[in-house]
């Protein structure tokens, strides 16, 4: 959303810790105005959010008007799917996560993200970004102004732009990437405008998306895992600020980075291997009201964009093929890459993009398959943007040319498209040893170039089709849906409108893809969609008239919530009672209509029935608040449905992480020791009385303290989540659900050693293991040695014993030799009690 930002007082200790150069394009203040530039990013503060997770929440006003085959479960399910899609950039220490319905208005104080359907400005669809801001952060990491809230306002009527389609799933990807401070980038990626982005449902960010993210909120070891590259762009004896820099591999999606106002640049989170690089200037669709927005220094004033210049790669050509690729390692820069541009009135070339014709309507992104090329009558391609084509004839001095070898084209391969001639056709001659995956495309005319990042792709086949689709009863009362068609498989990947069906089996002789439909309201429409694994969609050819699935009607679900309300501050259990509801562990959602609320974690136990707990923030908003239970495609609201209370220290707040007081692991066993941490308990420590029950059966109290008690469990509870209940004299904690789990694996013994060498073989004795894993056990079991994790070889069973086996390891030179060095054994991610082994360093060899 391009908004005048708030102007800030960014403190001279703001700008001696502000971080280096992103590279990336975020939201930027700068903290002065001459050379050295300190930028500023906007972003979220991951202490102010619960497990660093942002929610997304959307308004329970639907849309005014939907398309004809559109619904609101619909567009509701393209959100969740698009807030998941960030959610998954395992470089990123951000989560984000769908929560639920939310009544606009609702006040509250934790960050999140509100999706709302109103008016928007002519020609777009949605338009999202940060709206609220906090005082500037001064952090050793690298200084920011916090986000408080961010919007994504879509368009009140939706007629004309299906949530079922690419470009609606798209958009909402590219505008939760402004929300959570991603601005556009020039890339080909989800972050570039909808004209020139090359991603797919199937594939919906590039490398550019995931490194913007990383960069602002990385994972440890990201950055020393990738490599650099910084130079400085040039026109004159001036820096050229807002000059867009790429690193672009010859196989693979390219990172991209904006210059200072003095012209450096810094491109990071580059993954290992060869780049080509090149310079080219902002176009001006960038430069106009929807476009980037531009920083602000220390007045908040904004920093022009440099003039145009004439692009070129590295090192100063215009010719890919006298272009220096560098190599990029982990942990390294690549320094002085720099460019010295040439100025010039206007940008000749810009907003290019490709379309495809895998059958008789155009495809963006563009794919071509081998049974394209090889039938030659479709193995073509058509482009639009600025400067392509003057008076219904490709414009003097064109040229296209495909970055490798994959693919030529010949003189005669470039013509106005015969349909429309205001766009260029481009023919191809494509190689005989063809690897499928993106293609860059560069476009030239004698006074300039531009570069198409995934331009085209090649793939092996033609897109997935969906002829019918046949509800279906197996077994007594399992629903599934037969997809028949072509180019159907069983690692075809099936959408219900936005939510995931499980993949059942797959018939090669009937070319029948079973799959189990996911929850949906009684009688609802949804849009059916086949997506490979090539990142093409069914839509690319059932787009105007695409599959659908008629659920059985069924009455409208309902809930009810018990407690319907809690005190600002408190973690406990919540019970929702549904009616008519399909609740599915793994597909259901459980909201709170406010980032004040958060749900920590939820057990389905039946389709009407969810436990979870819950987490009110200690500065929450008092107020009432929507609850919606998401399940699938079906949707349950109960309006004002939960009052948020002032906070009230006088009732014990039970922490859900439940350590295990032997390996001090966050798990919980029958018959084993316990330790759960308790606020507001200070004044009732002394209390007699205090008893805690663990599913519904009296606990031994080993220890009572200020802000903590230490248990023995019961040793009969069944795995599963069970209710633990604190009772303080005569005040009553609110309870909280745990998960009785099996307990963690023993060190019983090291044999007859009593030291190690480094790089011996480790053998132990393990007890509590799973006589049933078979071949899997070493792959589920690891070795800790003095905090250096091992890779188990070889797990053998002790005759007699159960779940006794003994463990191999070889030590790591990477251990620090000891007396009390400390070993530890995880099996399935439960760790066992360490125990003492004297490790000796290798003697030095003799010279």
């Amino acid at each position: 959303m391009r908004k005048t930002s708030r102007v800030f007082a960014l403190a001279t200790g703001l700008m001696l810790m502000a971080a280096v150069s992103p590279a990336y394009y975020h939201f930027i203040h700068y903290t002065g105005r001459s050379t050295p530039y300190a930028p500023i990013p906007e972003k979220f503060d991951l202490n102010s959010l619960p497990g660093h997770t942002l929610q997304v929440f959307v308004s329970d006003q639907s849309p005014a008007q939907l398309s004809e085959l559109d619904s609101l479960a619909g567009v509701v399910s393209q959100i969740r799917l698009a807030a998941a899609t960030w959610n998954n950039v395992g470089t990123c220490d951000l989560r984000v996560a769908y929560g639920g319905l939310f009544t606009p208005g609702t006040q509250r104080n934790t960050p999140g993200v509100e999706v709302t359907f109103e008016e928007v400005p002519p020609g777009l669809v949605a338009m999202g970004g940060p709206t609220v801001w906090g005082d500037p952060v001064i952090a050793e990491s690298g200084s920011y102004v916090p986000i408080r809230r961010s919007v994504v306002i879509l368009r009140n009527d939706l007629s004309q732009k299906p949530s079922y389609s690419e470009g609606f799933f798209g958009t909402m990807v590219h505008e939760l990437g402004h929300a959570l401070g991603l601005q556009h980038s020039l890339t080909s990626a989800t972050m570039s405008t909808d004209y020139t982005r090359a991603t797919t449902r199937g594939r919906p960010l590039a490398t550019d998306d995931r490194v913007a993210l990383s960069l602002l909120y990385p994972v440890p070891g990201f950055l020393s895992s990738t490599g650099s590259i910084t130079g400085r762009v040039t026109m004159g004896d001036q820096g050229v600020h807002l000059a867009s820099v790429v690193a672009l591999p010859p196989n693979g999606m390219p990172v991209s980075a904006l210059t200072n106002p003095d012209g450096t640049y810094r491109i990071d989170g580059l993954p290992v291997g060869p780049y080509y690089v090149y310079v080219h200037p902002l176009p001006p669709t960038e430069l106009a009201s929807n476009g980037i927005r531009l920083p602000v220094d220390a007045d908040g004033q904004q920093v022009a964009a440099a003039s145009p210049f004439v692009s070129q790669f590295y090192p100063g050509t215009r010719d890919v093929r006298q272009a220096s690729p560098l190599s990029v390692t982990a942990g390294a820069t690549n320094e002085a890459i720099n460019f010295a541009v040439e100025p010039r009135s206007y940008v000749p070339l810009y907003a290019v993009t490709t379309y495809s014709y895998p059958g008789q309507t155009a495809a963006k992104p563009a794919f071509i398959s081998e049974s394209m090329m090889l039938g030659g009558n479709r193995s073509f391609l058509v482009a639009g943007g600025a400067g392509l084509v003057s008076n219904g004839a490709p414009v003097a001095g064109l040229d296209v040319s495909v970055l490798g070898d994959a693919a030529v084209v010949p003189e005669s391969g470039l013509s106005a498209y015969g349909p429309d001639p205001r766009y260029l056709r481009v023919g191809f001659q494509y190689g005989m040893l063809l690897t499928e995956g993106a293609r860059h495309l560069i476009f030239s005319i004698p006074s300039d170039i531009y570069v198409l990042p995934a331009g085209l792709t090649l793939t092996g086949k033609l897109p997935p089709s969906i002829t019918t689709v046949t509800p279906a009863v197996e077994g007594e009362s399992t629903r599934v849906a037969r997809l028949a068609g072509t180019n159907l498989s069983a690692t075809t990947t099936v959408y219900f409108d936005g939510v995931r069906a499980s993949n059942l089996r797959f018939d090669e002789t009937a070319s029948e893809l079973v799959v189990a439909p996911p929850p949906a309201p009684g009688g609802h429409r949804a849009i059916v969609t086949a997506i490979n694994t090539d990142a093409q969609s069914s839509l690319f050819l059932q787009g105007s008239a695409p599959a659908t699935y008629t659920y059985d009607t069924a009455e409208a679900p309902s809930i009810t919530v018990s407690p319907a309300a809690l005190p600002a501050g408190s973690e406990a259990m919540i019970e929702i009672t549904g009616y008519g509801t399909r609740f599915q562990q793994g597909q259901t959602v459980l909201g709170f209509g406010t980032p004040d609320v958060f749900v920590r974690r939820l057990w389905v136990i039946s389709p009407t029935r969810i436990l979870a707990n819950v987490a009110v923030a200690a500065n929450a908003t008092v107020t009432a608040t929507q609850v919606s239970v998401t399940s699938g495609l079906q949707i349950a609201g109960l309006p004002y449905g939960f009052q948020i209370q002032a906070s009230d220290s006088t009732i014990p707040v039970l922490n859900p992480s439940v350590v295990n007081a032997t390996t001090s692991q966050a798990l919980m066993c029958a018959g084993c020791t316990q330790t759960v941490a308790i606020a507001n308990f200070s004044t009732m420590a002394a209390v007699s009385g205090v008893s805690i029950a663990v599913g519904d059966k009296p606990a031994t109290l080993v220890e009572t303290k200020e802000s903590q008690v230490t248990f023995v469990t019961p040793a009969d509870l069944p795995l599963g989540p069970v209710v633990l209940r604190l009772q303080a004299g005569s005040v009553t904690a609110q309870p909280i659900i745990v998960m009785i789990e099996p307990a963690p694996p023993v060190i019983q013994s090291l044999g007859d050693r009593t030291s190690v060498m480094v790089g011996d073989v480790v053998s132990m004795l393990v007890s509590g293991l799973d006589d049933s894993a078979g071949d899997t056990l070493p792959s589920r079991l690891s070795a800790m040695a003095g905090g250096v994790q091992h890779s188990v070889f070889a797990a053998a069973k002790v005759e007699g014993q159960a779940g006794v086996y003994v463990v191999q390891f070889v030590l790591s030179d990477s251990v620090t030799p000891g007396d009390q060095v400390p070993l530890r054994v995880s099996y399935d991610g439960r760790i066992s009690a360490p125990v003492a082994i004297a490790v000796r360093a290798k003697p030095a060899e003799n010279q």
